[in-house]
């Protein structure tokens, strides 16, 4: 049945089948032509894996993100990135990794993160001399922020799947986030030195303090988002909600810039995508159902220990597979078909699950960003109008940075683990 299914799946593939309806249509068709099972326990398990109330969570979090970008946030966020670190030589790629690394605290999604930062700093990049194929590049692993730093969308739909708290998966993402941005911003520095760029504006204690004072409203939304997680006023879910009800105020009453018009593409925008990440965890779902009826998972588990793999180098295959697998595949349908079959795997091994958790997390995003599927490259490569010829030689080392910082997750747990410990107990 598994062995079927797949051989479709990648023949649909080939062909240029959207993928989540390759999943669904090789799945179906796998268990029809191979077993005895009934249709509706299709649908049953369909059904049962989208009825959470934690993935309710995800379309409040898009639409607080597309609500901020409309109403005028995203403006007031690069221009106190500007004031507060375009001094500094490759200023403009600071600003634009900085920018990626506040929206994240608010969309909790990559390609908003991407299209609302990019849309506004490609010109200015374009115009100091940066190459668009290093500003595509920047721009799609900066993006990749927004499901690492929290409120992340990936987060959510893991904690779904496993159970694990989303407030110690949102924790444990700060670190891991902060030190990829701040590699990023290095990387940048380094790229303008190198090619002579000189993009920087002097300092100017005034317009700093009068460009935070236009961005405070966007910076509170994240401390809004996990202050009221932590403390337990209200759930993840309920948290989206109340973002959404922010990001309307802020943009009309605070920054009077989203009207009618604008709040309704928002909604569009938002269910948009939605439609499209329920749609690949649906026909995932499929899969999930074949594997547990092949035991895969406990197959794979015999497998580990007959081998006596340390938990390390256990990690470090799941990472190495990750990363290739994201390469060809959407990581988000990923993690709902093999996350049932790893996850008690990771329990029965004693691996911290939030250690496992934020690492996977972080793998799900890099397919985004790696050829020749990345849908943020994708949506960087029309904003600055580039092609995956020009931008291959910078996105490797970026994504190498992504890489790395997994690995000290798996070596150091406490990259992931500390923040977590310091609100949970």
């Amino acid at each position: 049945m598994l062995l079927v299914s797949f051989a479709i799946f990648i023949v649909l593939m080939v062909i240029g089948t959207p993928i989540a309806f390759a999943m669904g249509l090789s799945g179906v068709i796998g268990i029809l032509t191979c077993s005895n099972i009934d249709v509706s326990v299709l649908v049953q398990q369909i059904c049962g894996d989208l009825n959470s109330f934690s993935l309710m969570a995800c379309p409040f979090f898009l639409l607080a993100g597309e609500l901020m970008s409309k109403g005028g946030l995203t403006s007031k966020i690069i221009d106190f990135c500007s004031a507060l670190l375009g001094w500094i030589r490759g200023g403009l790629s600071i600003v634009t990794v900085g920018a990626c690394m506040i929206f994240a605290g608010i969309s909790g999604s990559g390609a908003a993160d991407t299209s609302a930062v990019g849309s506004m700093v490609v010109p200015a990049m374009r115009e100091k001399g940066y190459e668009d194929g290093f500003t595509a590049s920047l721009l799609a692993t900066a993006g990749a922020l927004g499901p690492i730093i929290p409120p992340s969308m990936n987060m959510i739909i893991y904690s779904s799947i496993t159970g694990d708290s989303v407030g110690k998966l949102f924790m444990g993402g700060y670190i891991p986030g902060f030190l990829i941005g701040i590699a990023l911003m290095i990387m940048g520095v380094r790229y303008a030195k190198k090619k002579n760029i000189s993009d920087k504006v002097g300092f100017n204690l005034p317009r700093l303090g009068r460009t935070f004072v236009g961005a405070l409203g966007a910076i509170i939304c994240p401390v809004i988002i996990l202050g009221g997680i932590l403390s337990g006023i209200f759930t993840a879910t309920e948290a989206g909600i109340v973002a959404c009800l922010y990001a309307v105020f802020c943009g009309t009453v605070i920054y009077k810039k989203l009207t009618w018009k604008n709040f309704w593409e928002a909604v569009y925008e938002a269910c948009k995508t939605t439609g499209m990440v329920m749609m690949l965890l649906s026909t995932a779902a499929i899969y999930g159902y074949m594997f547990a009826r092949a035991q895969v998972g406990n197959q794979l588990l015999e497998w580990l220990l007959s081998h006596n793999l340390s938990n390390i180098s256990f990690m470090l295959i799941i990472m190495v597979f990750s990363l290739i697998l994201g390469c060809f595949m959407d990581m988000l349908a990923v993690m709902m078909v093999i996350m049932p079959v790893l996850y008690p795997i990771v329990l029965q091994l004693g691996i911290d699950p939030i250690q496992f958790g934020v690492m996977f997390c972080i793998a799900s995003v890099v397919g985004a960003v790696t050829p020749p599927v990345g849908s943020y490259l994708f949506i960087s490569m029309g904003i600055c109008d580039t092609t995956m010829t020009k931008m291959i030689r910078y996105i490797i080392p970026m994504v190498l940075i992504t890489a790395v910082v997994m690995a000290l997750i798996i070596i150091i747990p406490e990259v992931a683990t500390f923040i977590p410990s310091l609100f949970f107990k």
